[in-house]
């Protein structure tokens, strides 16, 4: 959840009114009030999507020799496939002035 506040001002007469805005912004207030809130995840570009359900041959044929069996596959738990990503799962503040003519 991001928070934003703008206030305007308006000034000049006629056909030459010009106005300020001022914004404040906060990208992820929600790590702002929690720092366990607001988490990023990511799956990581080498992550294997057959080793995430623990898919692992359990035995390989020799060079030149026939398979006289299917390959056997042992499951295991695989953990986490993904990870917080620090950079973005931090707040940030912000400032700006836009002057419009």
């Amino acid at each position: 959840m991001d928070f934003r506040f703008t206030q305007d001002f308006k000034f000049g007469n006629g056909k030459k009114k010009q106005m300020i805005t001022f914004t404040y912004d906060i990208i992820n207030l929600t790590n702002l009030l929690n720092k366990n809130w607001g988490h990023y995840y990511f799956s990581a570009n080498t992550f294997n999507s057959t080793s995430s359900i623990g898919l692992t041959a359990k035995t390989t044929p020799a060079f030149g020799a026939a398979a006289t069996t299917y390959p056997k596959y042992t499951f295991r738990d695989p953990g986490t496939p993904y990870s917080v990503d620090l950079f973005t799962s931090r707040w940030q503040m912000q400032f700006g002035v836009r002057y419009t003519f």
